[in-house]
């Protein structure tokens, strides 16, 4: 069932002479053998075939079995019916099974032929006695009948001896029989274990096989047998390879090279070179250096005519210029091992060549060439009859089906190869197998599932001890904790995932894990770290070009964009990421990017376009059959129908969405679809519903540590509370959502992001001032007024203080010099690209050259603000600038004159707000809502900046004279009678921070009717306010301090 090494011997002698085998009671028909008269028979599953051939004491028997179309074994039993060999050798269902004795007494000997699986095909073997004679001198020419001599015979009992020592499992069994049998401790005897070594390490069993080489070294360095330190050495060094020691590995392997080449050995030479070379190439991350040891190593293959060590060296040299991006190269390297393979005419080399070709593909997203190949090894090996490989080549196929969205046929060709693969027990290939399940079940929404296999298969993977599969599986098990919402348990998998892939230096699994790990920090919206580890793994998806996970990069960092509040930029990673998924047909991930630009256009007030693109999206995830697309698109569906009115199809949707998720076991979805169907109960007036929904949600995103889920369950249970007449309870809830707002906004790289983030979440702090406003009403004399203008404060004045905190404070004291050194040179490089692109603007220049020079700028500027996210979060002074506090009322007063009055606007949704603020006092004014005051501001603003019309037409005029009263009358009246002789300090909100408060007519001066002006009739809008107060606008009566 296993491939035989490349270098490796056929035969394989086994002396098993401890237990007694009895017959069934059903024996099979004996034959005699005879030398000389082969015998052909068919062999079904399950049967055994018994032969007969009569030996005298010291004959010497060689009998081979020759497999042609099914997998035998051959056991051998002496004339009392004990067990004296058992052959399997690693070639599957073709090639011979030898079998090799020397007959320790006279009699009649039976060798059976079993089939060893019993619902194997029929096949045909075919039998010969090779000879019957004494022992010659272990030749392949047969030298004439005589007795043998005792150095033949002191060979042949250290062969036996190396069986048996080979199979005995403890190293201090060994020494034991090792200080029994000292004499026979000769080259032969180091050569019969080196194989037994080989075949243990063919079997993946790299305990027993290390084992056994790390006995032999020592006692081949005794006896003065250099070829076989050489070889030793190169044992340990590729199973420490196998294994994921790279650094062990190298040492061991060096020394072999080294070895080798001074015995002139050159074709072991070059197998020491190649592995070497895959050291760095697959752990080391090092294919620049692993191609110097590949070239080395295929000269000298060359030079020696070892064709197939030139074949498997060609395509290394391939994988290594896929890992540089050097894609042309790396399929040109595996094209010519390929020609030279079938040229050989070696099958089973075919048809690995033809398993990487598909793996190439597959990692550059080109599925259609992907499975083309795979199914082309897949007969291969299916002819060859090497089940473990079909199983692999049913597991690769499995892989593109899935990123295809073929869930159905995933799941079969997995299914499919795990059923091949259980009886071979080999627990690396089932780890993998069973890996790619846990893939296929997660897609389709099975998380229990999904996890369930993802734990079966690092079970495997630490019995194999195959670290690659032990970090692959670690983060994979991270991902269904995730999905389920233990985030605890997450986070713990996927760091022992990036500590183990780090000490690997694997690329593709850093990906994996660094990507699961952002995902992670958004749920908890430490949306600074998600973006570092997002563009991480961009950079790495980059490098090795991988067009898959590039797509899923771009997708991510999106994400963190739209979180984040800037559409503009998210729109453009999500429609770059469709593009690229359409380009390579990756099914699953096209059903993601079409939500998400939905996402984006029904943020910006587009139902129609959102609601084009989440039907597309549900289309293809039902198309697919993945639960967890369907889920997703449903809720955003109902979510665009509440927005739209539609509660009846909202809802419909939504509870179809919870379903899911609750089959699922997908936790960490259900408090947005719990938000959404609390909001549409809400605008039903159905306040106990929403209540219901949202406290719900508030529970689930707890217990799942998603605290952005959590802000919104708080601020809809505040809206229902308030509805139903409970504020104290209403209070509650806005201020959590308020503290987990700024909380979050903490965590957001970048001032610029940091604010476009924190005016997606000012709805709390709206609600919460207009309830304070509402008990001030009742309750005039309890002080809401004031706390209603510090959460005003704290709603307007946090981004504002903590630019101005950062600027004066040297937030770099105690930072790292590698990170400041990555900053400076950042910003030369900046520098450079800017200047660049301006004498390329002010001179001739063509459209792709600006477009390059300005992708190289938004790389660098991204990279740049990812630099100071770190900064700030490692510097030890920036704790206590990351929360800077408004100023409360008492604070505001003391920084004002008696000749002051600070006006300070907030305008809301349902209503608006002013406040009139002295030394000694608080006034609070209600005023329209945002609605109403914004579209006289945008009237004003638009007819004060057209300057031209102002000198052409009265119209003009005496519009603006109308809407700046009408203003005056909303924004100052209010206040007429305080404003006598004072400066005024104006903090304005929304749309009012674009209008000139002193072109406002002041509220006393307002005139109706015509006016006189150089023999013109005009309207008199008033005296100006700048004319009678010296005006000063600030962001936010914090900023006094």
């Amino acid at each position: 069932m296993r491939n035989p090494n490349r270098h490796g011997s056929w035969i394989i002698i086994l002396i098993l002479s401890l237990w007694s085998f009895s017959l069934a009671q059903n024996p099979p028909e004996i034959r005699e053998l005879e030398q000389g008269k082969p015998i052909e028979r068919e062999l079904a599953g399950g049967q055994i075939h018994a032969y007969s051939i009569s030996l005298t004491a010291g004959q010497f028997l060689h009998a081979i079995v020759e497999q042609r179309g099914v997998d035998v074994v051959v056991v051998l039993f002496d004339p009392e019916g004990k067990q004296v060999a058992e052959v399997d050798s690693p070639n599957g269902t073709r090639g011979p099974e030898p079998v090799l004795l020397v007959a320790k007494a006279a009699g009649d000997y039976r060798l059976e032929v079993r089939s060893l699986e019993k619902k194997a095909a029929a096949g045909h073997y075919e039998m010969s006695v090779e000879g019957l004679r004494v022992i010659g001198r272990y030749e392949v020419r047969v030298e004439a009948l005589r007795a043998a001599t005792p150095r033949e015979k002191l060979e042949y009992r250290a062969r036996e001896f190396a069986a048996v020592l080979a199979a005995t499992k403890t190293d201090e069994e060994r020494a034991a029989l090792l200080a029994k049998e000292k004499e026979l401790v000769t080259v032969p005897f180091m050569r019969a274990l080196y194989e037994h070594g080989r075949v243990f390490r063919s079997q993946k069993n790299y305990p027993q096989a290390l084992a056994i080489s790390r006995l032999a070294l020592p006692l081949a360095e005794q006896i003065g047998d250099k070829s076989g330190v050489g070889d030793f050495l190169y044992n340990i060094g590729f199973i420490f390879y196998w294994q994921g020691d790279s650094a062990q590995a190298l040492e061991y392997l060096q020394k072999s090279f080294t070895l080798r080449e001074q015995l002139g050995e050159k074709m072991k030479a070059g197998d020491s070179l190649n592995v070497i070379g895959s050291v760095y190439s697959n752990q080391q991350n090092n294919p620049t250096k692993a191609l110097e040891y590949y070239r080395k190593s295929l000269a000298l293959y060359q030079e020696t005519g070892d064709r197939q060590g030139e074949i498997g060296t060609l395509n290394n040299i391939g994988f290594a210029h896929q890992s540089l991006g050097n894609f042309g190269s790396a399929l040109e390297y595996r094209q010519k091992a390929l020609s030279l393979a079938e040229a050989l005419g070696n099958k089973g080399l075919v048809a690995q060549i033809l398993s990487n070709l598909a793996m190439f593909h597959f990692q550059q997203g080109n599925f259609a060439p992907a499975l083309e190949y795979n199914k082309k090894s897949l007969s291969l090996y299916q002819e060859l009859g090497n089940k473990a490989q079909v199983a692999a080549a049913l597991n690769r196929m499995s892989l593109v089906y899935r990123l295809q969205g073929d869930f159905s046929q995933a799941l079969e060709s997995s299914l499919g190869s795990l059923k091949l693969a259980e009886p071979l027990q080999d627990k690396a290939l089932l780890a993998d197998i069973v890996m790619t399940l846990g893939l296929v079940y997660g897609s389709r929404g099975d998380v229990a599932q999904s996890l369930e296999s993802y734990q079966k298969s690092l079970t495997f993977a630490e019995g194999a001890r195959a670290k690659p599969l032990i970090a692959n599986a670690l983060e994979k098990i991270g991902g269904a904790y995730h999905s389920q919402g233990d985030m605890a348990r997450a986070i713990e998998y996927y760091q022992s995932s990036l500590k183990l892939s780090e000490e690997l230096g694997n690329k593709r699994q850093i990906i994996f894990t660094i990507s699961a790990m952002g995902a992670i920090h958004r749920s908890q919206g430490n949306y600074a770290q998600a973006l570092q580890y997002y563009r991480k793994s961009l950079k790495l998806s980059e490098e090795i070009g991988n067009k898959v996970q590039i797509a899923t990069a771009m997708s991510a960092v999106g994400i963190i964009h739209f979180d984040q509040g800037d559409y503009t930029k998210a729109l453009e990673y999500f429609q770059q990421s469709l593009k690229l998924r359409e380009e390579i047909g990756q099914a699953p991930g096209i059903q993601g990017s079409l939500n998400n630009i939905g996402e984006v256009y029904r943020l910006q007030g587009d139902f129609a376009q959102a609601m084009e693109y989440y039907q597309k999206s549900l289309t293809l995830a039902e198309k697919m059959g993945s639960k967890g697309g369907i889920r997703t698109a449903l809720t955003n569906i109902g979510e665009t129908y509440r927005l739209q009115g539609n509660y009846a199809q909202a809802m419909e949707h939504l509870r179809k969405s919870l379903t899911l998720s609750e089959e699922m076991g997908a936790r960490i979805s259900i408090p947005e679809t719990l938000n959404s169907m609390a909001a549409v109960r809400f605008s039903q007036a159905d306040y106990r519903q929403a209540l219901e929904f949202a406290e719900r949600a508030a529970d689930v995103a707890r217990q799942t540590g998603h605290r952005e889920y959590l802000r919104s369950a708080l601020t809809m249970s505040g809206r229902a509370y308030r509805a139903l007449n409970q504020p104290d309870k209403a209070r509650q809830s806005f201020e959590e959502a308020i503290a987990i707002g700024e909380s979050l906004r903490s965590t957001v790289a970048g001032q610029e992001s940091r604010a476009s983030y924190f005016a997606t979440v000012q709805q709390p702090y709206e609600l919460y001032i207009d309830l304070l406003m509402h008990m001030h009403k009742q309750h005039p004399v309890n002080g809401h007024d004031a706390l209603a203008l510090q959460v005003t404060e704290r709603a307007r004045a946090r981004s504002l203080l903590e630019a101005l905190s950062e600027a004066r404070a040297d937030i770099r004291q105690g930072v790292e010099p590698s990170l400041l050194q990555r900053e400076r040179t950042l910003q030369q490089r900046l520098n450079v690209a800017a200047e660049r692109q301006m004498r390329l603007l002010t001179g001739k220049h063509t459209e792709e050259q600006v477009a390059a020079v300005k992708k190289e700028i938004d790389a660098l500027t991204a990279e740049f603000q990812d630099v100071q996210a770190q900064i700030r979060q490692r510097s030890p002074r920036y704790a206590a600038l990351t929360q800077p506090a408004p100023l409360g009322l008492k604070e505001i007063q003391a920084l004002l004159d008696s000749d002051t009055l600070l006006l300070e606007y907030a305008l809301g949704e349902e209503r608006s707000y002013l406040w009139a603020v002295t030394p000694t006092s608080i006034k609070s004014f209600e005023l329209p809502k945002r609605s109403e005051i914004d579209k006289e501001v945008r009237r004003a603003v638009s007819l004060l900046s057209d300057g031209k019309q102002w000198t052409t037409s009265d119209k003009v005029e005496s519009e603006y004279a109308e809407v700046a009263g009408r203003l005056s009358s909303i924004l100052l009246d209010p206040v007429a009678a305080q404003l006598k002789g004072k400066r005024l300090v104006i903090v304005a909100d929304g749309a009012l921070q674009y209008l000139p408060f002193g072109a406002l007519p002041s509220p006393k001066s307002k005139v109706q009717g015509p006016k006189s002006r150089k023999g013109k009739q005009v309207t008199d809008y008033g005296q100006p306010l700048i004319v009678e107060h010296e005006i000063v606008s600030l962001p936010s009566a914090s900023t006094l301090a």
